[in-house]
């Protein structure tokens, strides 16, 4: 398990967490959907929880209180942020999809041919 990158450190110090944050960003989904912002940084964290809940329990002068305590903090704090924010998150999603589905009449049609006039509009502003 020590091979694995994202786990040689908290995942917020690493490269990675950059690469995923620079990628969420670039999406821009906080423009399109409710709570995304809120869904995805209690992941983060909790990532980071597990590699302090790994250091826990692989340290020498570990004790059962300590592991009980850093566990519950997991599961209280941001495992308990993400559940909530991650479903709010999912119904957005679905209801702005249902929402786009019901506007273009329910036709895969007007979808596809919609897509297609988007892209030639973008074509000429392509250098």
């Amino acid at each position: 398990m020590s091979n694995i990158p994202l786990l040689q450190g908290p995942f917020t110090t690493t490269r990675f967490f950059n690469y995923f944050d620079s990628f969420l960003t670039g999406l821009n989904l906080k423009t399109w959907y409710n709570s995304s912002r809120e869904c995805f940084e209690p992941i983060y964290f909790l990532i980071d929880d597990g590699y302090f809940v790994r250091v826990n329990f692989t340290s020498e002068n570990r004790t059962v209180l300590g592991v009980v305590l850093n566990v519950t903090n997991v599961i209280g704090t941001n495992l308990a942020d993400t559940l909530p924010n991650c479903v709010l998150f999912g119904r957005s999603i679905i209801n702005q999809t249902f929402g786009s589905w019901e506007r273009f009449d329910r036709s895969y049609g007007k979808v596809i041919l919609s897509f297609a006039f988007n892209q030639m509009s973008i074509a000429p502003q392509i250098p």
